[in-house]
């Protein structure tokens, strides 16, 4: 149903900080729950699977029902405006680089929509174009963090810089 109503399930973490929601994409290991841990004193929608549903011009991200971190408060209907996304890997340093749309598509296709496989020929069309137009709406950056320090300063520098 998601699906055919221009959404899907991401596995992502989501933060919501300043009005502006970040989703957090990784492979399993890659630190989803880490950035959802490191960003505790924000809102943080969940640690890995994110539901995304274009409404109107604009993308949001909400919660899921689903087993989250016992820091996660599930609120119903709790969801943030999408900002930016970030393909996260853990590393000895922080950076961000700008990934055009075609390449941040692959990574979705390739690793970070639920069920994917377990979907029909309709839904699967569904999100393949929802999938295009979000990466087309949404800056994707590809993110490498230090888990023990805060990355948002970077985060935030790279976002404002993008906008100039």
């Amino acid at each position: 149903m998601l699906a055919l109503n221009n959404g899907m399930l991401l596995h992502a973490s989501a933060v919501v900080k300043g009005g502006k929601t970040f989703l957090f994409l990784g492979v399993s290991g890659a630190g989803k729950s880490t950035i959802a841990a490191l960003s505790r004193k924000y809102t943080v929608l969940g640690d890995d699977i994110i539901a995304i549903r274009k409404c109107g011009r604009h993308y949001y991200a909400f919660q899921t029902p689903w087993r989250q971190q016992p820091f996660i408060k599930l609120k119903r209907g709790l969801k943030g405006k999408a900002a930016a996304i970030f393909f996260i890997k853990k590393s000895n340093r922080v950076s961000f680089r700008y990934l055009p749309p075609e390449k941040a598509l692959a990574n979705i296709l390739s690793n970070h929509i639920h069920f994917l496989a377990a979907t029909g020929d309709e839904p699967l069309k569904k999100i393949f174009s929802t999938a295009c137009d979000l990466v087309k709406n949404i800056p994707a950056y590809e993110m490498e963090f230090v888990k023990e320090r805060s990355f948002w300063p970077g985060l935030e520098e790279k976002i404002s810089a993008a906008r100039r």
